[in-house]
C-alpha cells in the first residue's frame, strides 16, 4: 500500500514540474486537502 501510495506522489511531483517548465514559472505547490490535515510540496525549478 504504500508503495502505491508513493508511486501517486511521485506522478503528481513530475506532472506539477512538467506544468512549471512548460509555463516557464519558477515555482508550484502541491496541496491536498482530502485528509485530517493539510499536506502540501513546494516545489522550484
Amino acid at each position: 500500500m504504500s508503495e502505491l501510495l508513493f508511486k501517486v506522489e511521485t506522478h503528481k511531483i513530475m506532472r506539477t514540474l512538467n506544468y512549471l517548465a512548460a509555463s516557464k514559472l519558477k515555482v508550484g505547490l502541491i496541496v491536498n486537502f482530502g485528509k485530517d490535515f493539510l499536506e502540501w510540496k513546494r516545489l522550484v525549478l
